[in-house]
């Protein structure tokens, strides 16, 4: 059988007005809990005991990434270099993974982030470091 814990509390989020989205969030949890089964009638919370005392499943919420700055990245995995001229997908690599890796030309580190992160660099059309951007590719704004 399966049983459904409901827990009544409140969600705390935190929005940042600068960057326009979601930054945390927390979960409060209220002692006025019910239980009920698949059919949604109450049960008895004996139901959910282990070794005479209840089990227990953490709040855990999935939180929001923070905004990392990034490098846009246009690749077509049919693209092998030559002229081009569709749109690709495009894929942002944090500057903070650019940054540590070894050496010191950054485009060679940034193909090498791309390697990693998203497949054979060679398939890159199109990049530049004068624009940047946040993982969801949104223009990066600098706080002041």
């Amino acid at each position: 059988m399966l049983v459904k814990k409901i827990t009544v509390g409140f969600v705390v989020q935190t929005f940042d007005t600068e960057r326009g989205q979601f930054v945390g969030q927390e979960f409060v949890a209220g002692d006025d809990v019910a239980y009920e089964d698949d059919k949604s009638e109450a049960v008895d919370n004996s139901l959910l005991e282990t070794d005479g005392t209840e089990a227990y499943l953490p709040y855990d919420m999935v939180q929001p990434e923070p905004p990392r700055k990034c490098v846009r990245v246009e690749y077509d995995l049919d693209y092998d270099g030559g002229d081009y001229s569709k749109v690709g997908q495009f894929a942002y690599i944090p500057h903070e993974i650019i940054d540590q890796l070894p050496g010191t030309d950054p485009d060679t580190k940034l193909r090498t982030a791309f390697t990693v992160l998203v497949g054979d660099s060679r398939h890159i059309v199109h990049y530049t470091f004068d624009e940047t951007f946040d993982q969801d590719g949104k223009e990066w704004k600098d706080e002041e």
